[in-house]
């Protein structure tokens, strides 16, 4: 398919769950964190940790992913540590991309990332167009 799934921060739980599920060209993870009750763990919120029924268990679920898959994460996000969207990342299967944001928080990828930032995103499309079109063929480094 031609569709492109996006999820940032908690949309990238829901986007994992949705690609999973249905077809689609591929999937860009911004600030993905590996579980809620991971993320509950980093916040104020950690004595409800027990008790957060909605696991989003994406650490779990990622390496059955069938796309390709670009994570973006800011390396000053003060939300979602760094290392869960590297774990997850590296739990994923290829084809697959990860992106660092210099100086980024959580709320301030594109402006910090600024035209870098939109690089890797038109740079990483442009290679899943070129895949889809070839027929499969994995597009020239």
């Amino acid at each position: 398919g031609e569709l492109v799934l996006f999820g940032e921060s908690l949309g990238s739980a829901v986007s994992l769950e949705l690609a999973l599920d249905h077809p689609a060209a591929a999937l860009v993870l911004e600030a993905p964190f590996t579980s809620v009750r991971d993320m509950a763990r980093t916040t104020l919120l950690a004595p409800l940790a027990p008790f957060v029924r909605t696991r989003y268990e994406s650490l779990a679920r990622v390496p059955r992913l069938r796309m390709p898959l670009l994570v973006l994460q800011g390396d000053r996000d003060e939300i979602v540590p760094p290392a869960q969207g590297r774990r997850l990342f590296e739990a994923a299967p290829e084809p697959k991309r990860y992106y660092a944001i210099p100086g980024a928080g959580h709320n301030d990828t594109f402006y910090v990332g600024g035209e870098a930032y939109w690089h890797v995103i038109a740079e990483f499309l442009d290679g899943v167009a070129r895949t889809t079109h070839a027929g499969g063929a994995p597009p020239p480094e």
